[in-house]
């Protein structure tokens, strides 16, 4: 994934995997800033992509235990922060690349190894995006189903005219805590996805079939 450091507001790339064409134009020779998050160690160092080598020597601290999301992403920051400081650092607007150990999808971790189970379900691509200083228009593409599902589930009707907010942050609330719960327990995130979309379809279609029983009782 890419995100960009607190002085660089470069846009990161969708999903957190590839730059954008601009970008990649824009930064297909120059030298990057590489980040591999470890189960004992967070190393990074300056790369040039031309050449597929370091420029310098790489840094490490080591991971923070627990490596709960907050403790990890804190000390990625200092690590980036080191390396910008040195005279072979990348231009101001270039992006950041960082690897995670687990399966990443739509910026969420759906997977963990050698670093705190918390990370399942964490919008990693967010979360380094906010402690690095950049955003992008993109960053919450794939929660669509979600976000219906809270809506629904809180009483707002798909038609309009019903509902209130209270409603929706309480289905919010318990969807959320739903999630994570699930990702506590190591479920994958297709049986989470699965499990929203049925939810949404219950929600939807109960008030219909109820409907109908009393049009004919």
């Amino acid at each position: 994934m890419l995100v960009s450091h607190p002085a660089r507001p470069a846009r990161p790339s969708k999903n957190g995997t590839t730059l954008a064409k601009k970008d990649e134009k824009s930064h297909k020779n120059a030298p990057l800033i590489g980040i591999d998050i470890g189960g004992t160690g967070i190393k990074g160092g300056i790369v040039d992509l031309k050449k597929g080598k370091l420029i310098g020597d790489r840094f490490r601290l080591a991971t923070p235990q627990p490596a709960t999301p907050a403790a990890v992403v804190e000390v990625v920051a200092q690590v980036v922060e080191e390396l910008s400081a040195r005279p072979d650092a990348p231009e101001a607007d270039s992006p950041v690349g960082v690897t995670f150990p687990g399966i990443i999808q739509h910026g969420v971790v759906h997977s963990a190894a050698n670093v705190d189970k918390t990370w399942i379900n964490t919008d990693i691509d967010a979360l380094l995006t906010a402690r690095l200083g950049s955003t992008r228009p993109s960053i919450a593409e794939g929660f669509e189903l979600e976000a219906i599902t809270m809506v629904v589930l809180g009483g707002v009707s798909i038609l309009g005219g019903a509902g209130s907010i209270l409603g929706v942050v309480l289905a919010a609330l318990i969807v959320g805590l739903v999630t994570f719960g699930l990702g506590l327990l190591n479920v994958p995130g297709i049986v989470m996805t699965i499990f929203t979309g049925t939810l949404l379809i219950v929600v939807i279609a109960l008030p219909i079939l109820f409907r109908m029983w009393r049009q004919r009782a």
